[in-house]
């Protein structure tokens, strides 16, 4: 999926919708959303400013960006216009949306994750970090939310009172300060959480318990040379789970 004929895009975000039947590719200022089933593009658009991050609602309605302009937005894809814009006071560097569609989660470089609703555009919590928020996650249900802030700590929180249930990153799990957690995936029932982080650590954690069940390093082409391991992505895959790290490698873990 190219964004121009016979040539190479520079994809920076990229989402399914919860049912699996459309998809949005981003570029740095253009967006298309595709059919899943025949891999051709619905719609081509243009962003109202660069895109640092992107959601898809169900049935491939609504796409939720994060924008270099300080802003979410929540953009019609398949008719055009903005239905919501979200504020915040610095890049928003990562979004995500319930598998409803209601609820939309925000994180950005004034170290706060923001709880949105969807409809109406209302804030409905606010989570404050220690540094800059770069990756966030909500649970299919909306229940849960994950938000991590750059070589800091990370929490799972829950969404209707605000309160934070667990601080990922601590005594119990890597140093704090080091690593930046760079993905985050809720199982379909929301009671595990995977994570991957810029040293190439993946940790599967217990959400109502807060507790790490598994981790895994992604493999390295070197060991011995400083290639770089950092996961891109993570997913809950059938029986086991995959990651995209930074150096070109997909990983089934089990």
């Amino acid at each position: 999926w190219n964004h121009k004929k016979d040539s190479y895009s520079n994809i920076v975000a990229s989402a399914f919708s919860p049912d699996s039947e459309y998809a949005v590719t981003a570029g740095q200022q253009t967006l298309v959303l595709w059919e899943v089933s025949t891999g051709k593009p619905h719609w081509f658009w243009n962003s109202p400013a660069a895109v640092l991050d992107a959601a898809l609602a169900p049935g491939g309605s609504y796409a939720l960006l994060g924008l270099v302009n300080h802003t979410a937005v929540y953009f019609d894809i398949k008719n055009g216009g903005l239905k919501q814009t979200l504020h915040h006071e610095g890049r928003v560097r990562s979004v995500d949306l319930s598998d409803d569609g209601y609820l939309g989660l925000t994180g950005s470089d004034n170290n706060l994750a923001k709880l949105w609703n969807m409809q109406d555009g209302t804030l409905l919590q606010s989570v404050e970090h220690e540094n800059s928020v770069n990756t966030v996650a909500l649970s299919p249900s909306g229940r849960y939310a994950f938000s991590a802030s750059q070589l800091d700590k990370a929490f799972i929180w829950d969404t209707q009172s605000g309160d934070i249930l667990h601080t990922l990153s601590g005594d119990e799990g890597f140093l704090p300060k080091r690593y930046s957690y760079t993905a985050a995936a809720f199982s379909a029932n929301s009671d595990q959480l995977l994570t991957g982080n810029t040293g190439g650590m993946v940790q599967l954690w217990d959400v109502r318990e807060g507790k790490e069940l598994k981790r895994w390093d992604v493999y390295r082409r070197d060991k011995f040379r400083p290639t770089t391991g950092t996961v891109f992505a993570v997913a809950f895959s059938g029986d086991g789970y995959r990651t995209i790290s930074a150096n070109g490698f997909i990983n089934e873990l089990k």
